[in-house]
């Protein structure tokens, strides 16, 4: 009698959920952004950086299962983007997946997230 074969594992998924909080973009991951998923995030990521000038997008990663380096650096790429465009994104939650990827521009939760975005910005004084 052979041994009963084991089921193929699941491929990763991702999902995005993208809405609007004020100015504030949000995209709300869940599953895994790892390299066979990271495409999905591509294009709302993009468009959420374009909608407004200067961007200010949260990705809440609070329920992504996984996040590999490939993930991180889509996550990592998007934060240096929107600095650059004068806006800011920041990753609100994700814990021990995301820190290593963007330890500068993460925030505990969504709200503290969206509560640091809805602050106006301060120009320094040059007198």
């Amino acid at each position: 009698m052979s041994p009963n074969p084991l089921p193929a594992p699941e491929p990763p998924s991702l999902r995005v959920a993208e809405w609007e909080a004020g100015r504030v973009i949000v995209l709300a991951l869940s599953g895994a952004l790892v390299q066979a998923t990271a495409h999905v995030l591509e294009q709302p990521l993009v468009r959420a950086l374009a909608r407004r000038v200067p961007p200010l997008v949260v990705v809440d990663a609070d329920r992504l299962s996984a996040v590999d380096a490939a993930g991180g650096d889509l996550l990592a790429h998007a934060v240096r983007y929107a600095a650059q465009a004068g806006g800011r994104l920041l990753v609100a939650g994700g814990g021990e997946h995301v820190v290593a990827h963007v330890a500068d521009a993460l925030a505990p939760t969504l709200d503290a997230a969206l509560s640091e975005l809805a602050r106006p910005t301060r120009h320094s004084d040059p007198s």
